[in-house]
């Protein structure tokens, strides 16, 4: 053991001199590995006087705050933001003459705002099916697959949608339930003269219905069918065909829509199945908005809304544009704040606080908070009317000005 304190060189000290100071030094400081004995702490008052330093009183240990902010995943953040920029271009490619969804309702679902959901993906059922907890909501709509996949041989198709109505037209088989326009909508290009012109979007659809049960199903349509008739005229004692025509013959009957009719060597089965997956699948990612932040984000005046778990709103505009703050520090996002107790006693109820409106890597983006006005676009519920010449203008509502009301009710009316 290293003693702490020891004689220094010196010729002028003689050996029985340094052992004896030696040994006193030892006695007094001891050795470096001996544990010190505690002192108790002193404090001077304005008296000078040296008094014992009282100990604190026992204090009720604070509670850490458990950090409930995640970063997101590397991919579903880049997915998203992917998502934003191609939707928006697509939304802002014209929809080609002769698109099967009428002009207002392509403009519906566009002043609505398309939803991105993150992550993008489809679980395929044998017998798909929607719950009972799943609201059937008036109008919907889903970004699909990136135009970054699209090749010369398939088009990929760019946005879900559906759309309720009150009944099924005569012209289509008649199911109980609750029918829906559901489409799907693609971007054509085209070359003409060896330029490539513009491309432009087809918005294309089909009835479907879900049964009371929660069945989806596909309903036949009573179409046109062409079928050429080859009439033969013989002569008399002659055996070979002479004067042979040929003339066209319109038939109706019921077979499956355009839009559920699988391509040549696919299969039918699986094609329906995708179908009815798709729409499942875009209901579901409406619901889900409920329990998550929901986002509208605005640029170029069209809307795009997306929706973030409670875990990663913080994280997802951490880098947001908007300052709001004299000394130039952005406020905290927006965020909720459970119910809790303060040290006083009283009791803060839940509530929203934080910068709800901002600017976020060139768009303009309002949240709103899950449980609050964010449910507004999923938990509606509007039923279609009938109009005629003799309805009164202040019964109904078109279905554009309806979807400009509710996003920017949803959006506290920002512009």
């Amino acid at each position: 053991m290293k003693p702490k304190m020891q004689m220094g060189p010196g010729e002028y000290i003689t050996q029985e001199f340094r052992a004896e100071m030696d040994k006193w030094l030892i006695d007094f400081f001891g050795y470096e590995d001996e544990e010190p004995q505690p002192v108790a702490p002193v404090y001077q008052d304005a008296n000078l006087q040296i008094k014992e330093k009282p100990k604190p009183k026992n204090k009720t240990p604070r509670t850490k705050v458990k950090r409930t902010q995640k970063e997101p995943d590397t991919e579903t953040f880049t997915g998203l933001l992917d998502g934003l920029e191609d939707c928006f271009y697509s939304m802002q490619v014209p929809a080609i003459h002769g698109s099967w969804l009428e002009k207002k309702d392509v403009s519906a679902i566009k002043k609505m705002g398309i939803y991105v959901p993150t992550p993008m993906e489809i679980e395929f059922k044998k017998h798909p099916t929607i719950d009972s907890d799943v609201p059937l909501v008036s109008i919907a709509s889903a970004y699909l697959i990136p135009k970054k996949y699209d090749t010369k041989e398939e088009m990929h198709p760019r946005f879900a949608f559906c759309i309720k109505n009150k009944r099924l037209p005569e012209s289509v088989e008649m199911i109980c339930g609750t029918p829906y326009q559901f489409g799907l909508c693609v971007e054509l290009t085209s070359t003409e003269a060896g330029k490539e012109m513009k491309p432009k979007t087809f918005w294309f659809w089909c009835w479907i219905v879900v049964t009371p049960t929660g069945e989806i199903r596909i309903p036949n349509e009573m179409q046109q069918v062409f079928v050429s008739i080859t009439h033969k005229r013989k002569k008399s004692g002659f055996k070979g065909v002479r004067g042979a025509r040929q003339s066209t013959a319109h038939l109706r009957k019921w077979c499956l829509p355009s839009l559920a009719i699988a391509e040549e060597n696919r299969d039918q089965t699986a094609h329906e199945k995708l179908l009815k997956s798709t729409f499942r699948q875009l209901l579901l990612w409406w619901k889900r908005r409920e329990d998550q932040w929901s986002v509208g984000v605005r640029k170029d005046g069209h809307r795009v809304t997306f929706s973030v778990a409670k875990e990663h709103t913080s994280a997802y505009f951490a880098d947001r544009d908007t300052v709001v703050n004299v000394d130039g520090k952005p406020r905290k996002i927006i965020h909720f704040v459970r119910e809790h107790r303060r040290s006083s006693g009283s009791v803060v109820k839940s509530h929203v606080r934080g910068l709800r409106e901002f600017d976020w890597k060139g768009y303009h983006c309002v949240v709103t908070a899950p449980g609050f006005n964010g449910r507004l676009l999923t938990n509606i519920t509007l039923e279609p009317v009938d109009v005629d010449l003799h309805t009164p203008p202040e019964k109904y509502m078109e279905t554009e000005a309806l979807a400009i009301t509710m996003a920017n009710a949803e959006d506290r009316m920002v512009a």
